[in-house]
């Protein structure tokens, strides 16, 4: 077989190949690059002893562009996750394109002079609800222990316009800017164990036994102990509605 012979041969494999990886390929990138539905998230970012709006502020938002596991893929050096600063001069951010289901989406907020808040959608095992986002308080100064949230969570609907209240990194204990009840509704305790029981007897559980029950920061925290010495913490609204499970707490 002479040379052009075989030139020409591998040139028809890399044909044949093409044409029927292409349509593969295509389909591929289709649904990577595909937008999800997206919708929009405002929220207003505020000095959690006097209440008032923080002004300049940074809200940096990281996200995946794509599906792609680009990153698994050494050679071509290109990170699935985009970084974008929001400006928010006057303290009332608004982020649009935020695809409605995103787990991938991790917003940090701060200010200077303030300990940071890390914002995110629940996960489905936790929260059968994508509206709900959790707010996570960091400890100010670098200590252990918040200073001024009773709890570092916080959950919010990202239907409606919500506060995140920055913990200043010196002085004030005061609470004037708290936006918390710190009474729940009417027979909301019961609801939100009722909850947590149901859900205990669907996994084949007995529950466990209840160590404490705190209505805090808008929501209930309860505690069951677990193998170990631990406890593990669920956190669930006024309604009843699991919001989120901390299993190590």
């Amino acid at each position: 077989m002479t040379n052009a012979v075989k030139a020409e041969l591998r040139r028809s494999v890399r044909v044949w190949i093409l044409l029927l990886c292409g349509p593969a390929l295509v389909g591929v990138l289709v649904v990577a690059f595909t937008r999800a539905p997206e919708e929009s998230l405002s929220f207003e970012i505020v000095d959690y002893v006097t209440g008032k709006r923080i002004q300049s502020p940074t809200v940096e938002v990281s996200r995946k562009w794509t599906r792609l596991p680009l990153e698994s893929i050494p050679f071509l050096k290109i990170s699935p996750f985009r970084q974008t600063t929001i400006p928010t001069g006057s303290g009332l951010v608004h982020i649009a394109h935020v695809p409605k289901i995103d787990l991938s989406c991790r917003i940090v907020v701060g200010a200077k002079g303030y300990a940071d808040a890390f914002i995110q959608q629940q996960p489905p095992d936790e929260c059968s609800n994508p509206d709900v986002y959790q707010i996570t308080y960091f400890p100010s100064g670098g200590s252990v222990w918040l200073e001024l949230h009773d709890s570092p969570y916080e959950y919010v609907n990202r239907k409606k316009l919500f506060t995140v209240a920055l913990e200043p990194l010196v002085g004030g204990v005061e609470r004037d800017g708290v936006r918390y009840r710190t009474i729940p509704s009417p027979g909301s305790k019961e609801r939100a164990l009722g909850a947590l029981n149901r859900r205990a007897q669907k996994r084949g559980s007995s529950g466990g036994e209840v160590t404490s029950v705190q209505f805090i920061n808008g929501h209930w925290e309860v505690r069951i102990p677990r193998v170990m010495g631990s406890q593990a913490q669920y956190d669930l609204g006024e309604d009843g509605e699991l919001l989120g499970i901390h299993p190590g707490e």
